[in-house]
């Protein structure tokens, strides 16, 4: 089997920062993929709650330049090592040194969190093109990451680093899919918007749009979606 280089994005993992089923895939699946032989590192936030000291978290770099629309915004990038797979940290305090991971303490989600994850995103892609490190499969998680397909497919497709990446995306709960007004996307797609027309079979019965190319994997766990079938994740 080739060995692959895989770059993954998420927004959590273990045992950095949790709040569900998504931290402890990325967490663990790296490792797995690592011991087939593939080299693989990960990119994540670097949340206030993540405890630097005990996870031996270190500076890699003081400043990473990522574009946001017509903006250059910069970060900083710490780094740490999992079971012999390198996490990248973002610092970025305006968007992920606060008390939750997706919401405030009364349970209410952040409004700018397109523009928190859009940015995630493109600063993991952005660090990879920065580090030479040129990945055969970019691998995101659920919504937040999502992005990453159409960042590499407008802006990265005749890149001399990530222009080759096929990107994958694992759907673990098709129950949160980033549903924010248009205005709190304008700065992570920048002025480039894209439209999906569904068609009719499109829908489900439960009103819910899907793709052919997105099915339900398995409804008793995560589990990555195929590109064969057409079954609703909430119909079966």
């Amino acid at each position: 089997m080739k060995s692959l280089k895989i770059l993954m994005i998420a927004s959590e993992v273990v045992p950095y920062a949790k709040t569900g089923g998504l931290a402890d895939v990325v967490g663990a699946l790296p490792q797995v993929l690592q011991r087939m032989g593939h080299e693989v590192i990960v990119v994540m936030p670097k949340y206030g709650s993540i405890d630097v000291q005990k996870h031996g978290l270190r500076r890699y770099w003081n400043s990473l330049g990522v574009w946001m629309g017509n903006a250059l915004e910069w970060c900083a990038v710490d780094v740490a090592d999992n079971h012999g797979v390198p996490v990248y940290f973002i610092e970025h305090n305006n968007y992920f040194a606060r008390p939750g991971l997706y919401h405030d303490d009364n349970y209410n989600d952040y409004e700018d969190n397109p523009r928190r994850f859009g940015f995630l995103t493109r600063a993991g892609l952005q660090l990879a093109r920065d580090m030479g490190f040129a990945p055969d499969v970019v691998h995101v998680h659920d919504w937040q990451t999502a992005l990453a397909s159409a960042y590499l497919k407008i802006w990265h497709w005749n890149d001399p680093v990530l222009g080759g990446a096929a990107s994958l995306l694992t759907i673990h709960n098709i129950a949160y899919q980033g549903k924010y007004s248009a205005a709190h996307y304008e700065g992570a797609f920048g002025r480039i918007h894209l439209t999906f027309q569904p068609a009719p079979q499109d829908f489900c019965r439960h009103g819910q749009a899907y793709r052919p190319d997105v099915v339900r994997s398995n409804r008793r766990g995560t589990g990555m979606y195929s590109t064969e079938g057409r079954r609703c994740a909430v119909c079966g």
